[in-house]
């Protein structure tokens, strides 16, 4: 089992294993998915150039392949839908949510739900979510980020990276229970 800790720049490397496609690899090669529950998501940039280190491998999938040296969040899901099959879960706060800044911000939500949904991601709502959790087949990071420019770029934040197959079998069960306890 390996649990790595990560802190700032990590956070985003680990990140970027996961919308580069490398960690769909090993565990459900023939139906790849992908959980991502984040109670704040937005249309965040991520800017390869920033990421120090970062493992040429992983850099290349986007910038050698797609020749892409930035991507932002949703085009990033729709590369690992359309590339490799990725079934895409996306659970959040609902657009209504009372904590959103305001009714423009919540439009945008709403907007970029819209957009999730029209690309074929599988979106639902918890009002009760507080999770921030990305899940792809052979990698899980958890922390206290959203996928957010602020938590990404601005804030101090923490994580945790685990590639063990028992741990990731015990997120998948509770991935599918807090899916199918939202709404679509």
């Amino acid at each position: 089992m390996t649990v790595k800790i990560l802190l700032g720049d990590k956070i985003r490397n680990e990140l970027l294993k996961v919308l580069s496609g490398i960690s769909f690899w090993e565990r459900h090669k023939e139906s790849p998915r992908l959980y991502v529950f984040s109670p704040w998501i937005s249309n965040v940039e991520i800017e390869f150039g920033d990421l120090r280190p970062v493992n040429n491998r992983e850099k290349r999938i986007f910038v050698d392949y797609f020749g892409i040296k930035s991507i932002n969040l949703p085009y990033a899901l729709l590369l690992r839908k359309l590339h490799q099959g990725v079934e895409v879960n996306i659970i959040a706060l609902p657009p209504t949510e009372k904590y959103y800044f305001t009714s423009q911000y919540a439009s945008k939500v709403k907007v970029l739900y819209d957009f999730l949904d029209e690309i074929g991601c599988n979106v639902f709502v918890n009002p009760n979510l507080h999770t921030k959790l990305i899940l792809a087949n052979d990698l899980a990071l958890l922390g206290s980020f959203n996928l957010s420019k602020s938590a990404l770029y601005d804030r101090e934040e923490i994580g945790v990276s685990i590639d063990d197959f028992d741990n990731l079998r015990m997120l998948d069960n509770y991935a599918l229970k807090t899916m199918y306890s939202s709404q679509p």
